[in-house]
């Protein structure tokens, strides 16, 4: 392994006034790694301009920006992709104003640079996404490339990292509806759940997670195995282990963990079924809205808070609704795509 020079070193270099074993040095380093490389011929070009401008044939030696930017040039491999932090500019902005030695000016450069390539470094890095959706009345069963196999319920959207299963990658999706997770698991590569504040953590399992938009909390239901619950941002001893019956909901930062729940309901709709546990007939619209993509919602807020069970095929929401709704004394009326449920005191249907 080769030492790394210091900036002063580096600085002696791009002026052309290191020592022989200095020089060697350097090249030996730069050699060592062809990123360094690039970086060091960035510096001595940009070092070089710096000092032809120092003979009044142009800028003032003090404008740093333009050496910046003679950097960001050569260390940017790709068209479009000119990356250079915020803080970059008000340094430089603030330089024009300081006729600073040419080797002060030269270190901010260097600076400036290798925060440019840290984050460009980054940003080649940074895992991409691929996404998976459902609309309304929809579902998606995506099997990645690890094994694990994903079910998504109706309006559900799933973002994978690109590099999910490499070797250097994560096993981390991010979830906005409902989905079923069959986990393969894999002691070196924890498979992580994000949704709605929720960090769901297999242990070796099956699990459904429900975290939709309209929803006041996420919801984790194990169906096999085991799974660590977090909320996200809370104290990681804060870590319940949920096994087979278990369900937690995660809300504002607050674990809650319910046991012995009959998991088969809250998962009946990868069976293409209905079930509901103690609704409220407010968020049974809201899930008939996203099964069959219509508009149904209640009219009458002292009807929203009552609370209806029981399991429903899907074939048809007039059958569902027509079970539904009389043992809460209401009734639908359909105008189009729009389905309004109401008291059954009123008009006929």
């Amino acid at each position: 392994m080769h030492p790394e020079p210091d900036w002063a070193t580096l600085d002696r270099y791009a002026a052309g006034e290191c020592a022989a074993g200095e020089r060697t040095q350097v090249e030996a380093w730069a050699d060592a790694d062809p990123e360094r490389r690039v970086l060091l011929d960035a510096l001595v070009t940009a070092r070089r301009r710096m000092a032809g401008h120092a003979s009044g044939a142009g800028e003032p030696i003090w404008n740093v920006e333009r050496a910046v930017q003679t950097l960001v040039d050569h260390v940017t491999h790709a068209p479009g992709d000119n990356v250079r932090p915020r803080w970059v500019s008000s340094r430089c902005e603030r330089a024009r104003w300081w006729p600073a030695a040419m080797g002060v000016s030269v270190l901010i450069v260097l600076g400036a640079g290798l925060a440019v390539k840290a984050l460009q470094r980054g940003a080649r890095t940074a895992p991409a996404w691929r996404q998976y959706a459902t609309a309304a009345g929809q579902r998606l069963t995506v099997t990645l490339v690890d094994g694990t196999q994903l079910t998504l319920a109706p309006a559900t959207r799933v973002r994978v990292a690109a590099d999910f299963g490499r070797p250097t990658g994560v096993r981390e999706v991010e979830l906005l509806g409902e989905a079923y997770f069959a986990v393969v698991h894999d002691v070196a590569h924890p498979f992580v759940v994000r949704a709605h504040g929720a960090v769901a953590r297999d242990v070796g399992t099956a699990f459904d997670v429900r975290a939709y938009p309209e929803d006041a909390e996420a919801r984790i239901a194990v169906a096999e195995g085991m799974v660590a619950v977090a909320a996200s941002g809370g104290a990681v001893r804060e870590r319940p282990l949920l096994r087979a019956g278990d369900v937690a909901t995660v809300e504002q930062s607050a674990v809650t963990v319910e046991h012995g729940v009959d998991v088969a309901d809250l998962t009946a709709w990868r069976d293409g079924d209905l079930a509901f546990t103690k609704t409220s007939i407010r968020d049974a619209a809201a899930e008939l809205s996203r099964w069959y993509g219509l508009d149904v919602h209640v009219d009458d807020a002292s009807l929203g808070g009552q609370l209806v069970s029981g399991r429903f095929p899907t074939e048809s929401i007039d059958a569902v609704l027509a079970e539904l709704l009389p043992a809460v004394g209401a009734r639908a009326v359909r105008v189009g795509s729009t389905i309004t449920i109401t008291a059954a005191h009123g008009a006929a249907r």
